[in-house]
């Protein structure tokens, strides 16, 4: 029998045998060239933003994606196929050897005047993967990269995190575990955190807004090791904030 339940931000089926599938997804809205558009931005660039937080809350997990599903509310002539465009970008700094089909439908019985369309990514997970991960104790958690939204992620100078970036994090034997910062900010991140590993000691750096929106994914929180902080530092071209000292208890358990 199918049961599903919901970790974090995915929703992971056990399809049975020890079978998992996760799905992500993502809605965005007002930022393009329609006439009502609130952020003016190229649809190439709403679109690859769109599809590379679904994808990136997928990859978080160690889940490997094997589909995205793109569900365009405006015309696929021009406009959704530069959409398009932009969602085929994320898609091609995928990981070696993962071949993603990108599959859709798009709006042709109205015409659009504000851009909104929503991104699905389905992925498997392999059976041995524990969540939460499994962790020793001790691990700092750090911000990679900056919360950035609307107009700040086309004027950006280098603190968004890269999907490059991602994977140097995902992968880092030092790396315990990643989150990355969507709409409710950091703080909410936090939390989501703690629910696997109880509470955690946090030194707000100065000027950095918890509660701001982290907008298409820009940074993400990290679980890791001191002793791989600072080769990740060199690793990782997106500036890495330590928010807590290392914390003692494991899995949630005090």
């Amino acid at each position: 029998m199918i049961s599903f339940e919901q970790y974090r931000d995915v929703t992971i089926l056990h399809m049975g045998d020890g079978k998992r599938l996760v799905i992500s997804c993502d809605s965005v809205g007002g930022a393009g060239e329609k006439a009502e558009d609130r952020v003016n931005a190229p649809p190439e660039i709403v679109g690859y933003y769109g599809a590379r937080v679904a994808l990136m809350e997928i990859l978080a997990l160690n889940a490997k994606p094997l589909a995205l599903i793109n569900t365009l509310s405006v015309e696929m002539e021009g406009y959704g196929e530069r959409i398009i465009k932009g969602i085929r970008k994320a898609v091609s700094e995928l990981p070696e050897g993962i071949v993603l089909p990108v599959t859709g439908s798009s709006e042709e019985n109205f015409p659009m005047v504000q851009t909104a369309f929503g991104i699905t990514v389905i992925g498997t997970l392999n059976e041995l993967h524990t969540l939460p991960p499994e962790r020793e104790g001790g691990e700092i958690l750090c911000l990679a990269g900056l919360p950035k939204v609307g107009e700040e992620v086309l004027s950006d100078r280098g603190e968004i995190l890269t999907m490059k970036d991602f994977y140097h994090l995902i992968n880092h034997s030092a790396v315990v575990d990643t989150v990355p910062v969507g709409s409710k900010g950091i703080a909410h991140e936090i939390k989501v955190l703690e629910k696997s590993y109880g509470k955690i000691p946090v030194v707000k750096p100065p000027g950095l807004d918890f509660s701001k929106s982290g907008g298409p994914s820009t940074s993400a929180l990290i679980l890791a090791k001191e002793e791989g902080i600072e080769e990740l530092k060199r690793r990782v071209t997106a500036p890495i904030r330590i928010l807590s000292p290392g914390f003692k208890n494991k899995n949630g358990r005090k």
